[in-house]
């Protein structure tokens, strides 16, 4: 019996579709982008999108894990040689520059859509739980021996971990945002800098 060779234009498919819907999403909002949309900007037909997909909160999922995991895997193997202090900046320094380069797949991330979605629970939306929990276990630990080195004073480390994401969320969200209420890049910085030097 004869093995069917997987076909090499569905990865290419995929991207197209993918990149078509970041364009789409980022210049006139998830909400207003249709599926129809997205077919015809990446030349596909609307069946396509489904066979990869299967609808448009699953187009939204792999969206935020296609540009989220490489910063996910950078800030790991960014992690060796590093004090634990710096990691922990990383983190937030990363939060923000996702923002920056891709502010509606966050927007997504940030605002629950995703996240509190069942979908989450397997395929793409598991990858992506995956890499922020073992973050957040980075962050917990990062934190710990700080404070074990007495670089940052005692305190709930679990604590420390909520203050800290939500500070970066909420500093990275206001840069997202695609209103006339979205902050400015450096004063953003700024804010990010002086609110996590207070809570050392």
């Amino acid at each position: 019996m004869t093995q069917r060779r997987p076909d090499p234009r569905r990865p290419r498919t995929r991207r197209s579709i993918l990149e078509s819907a970041r364009l789409l999403f980022t210049a006139q909002s998830i909400e207003a982008t249709t599926i129809a949309q997205v077919s015809a900007h990446a030349g596909v037909a609307i069946g396509s999108i489904y066979s990869h997909f299967g609808s448009k909160e699953n187009l939204v999922i792999e969206l935020l894990v296609h540009v989220s995991e490489p910063r996910f895997e950078a800030l790991e193997a960014s992690r060796a040689g590093r004090t634990p202090l710096d990691r922990v900046a990383a983190v937030g320094e990363a939060i923000m520059q996702l923002a920056i380069d891709e502010p509606v797949a966050f927007l997504a991330g940030a605002g629950g859509l995703l996240l509190s979605n069942d979908l989450v629970s397997e395929g793409p939306g598991s990858t992506l739980v995956h890499w922020i929990e073992t973050v957040g276990d980075h962050l917990r630990d990062d934190l710990q021996l700080a404070i074990d080195a007495g670089d940052l004073p005692p305190g709930d480390v679990g604590q420390l971990v909520a203050l800290r994401l939500a500070l970066w969320t909420g500093i990275a969200t206001s840069v997202a945002r695609q209103d006339r209420f979205a902050v400015d890049v450096s004063v953003a910085r700024g804010v990010l800098a002086q609110g996590s030097a207070l809570l050392q």
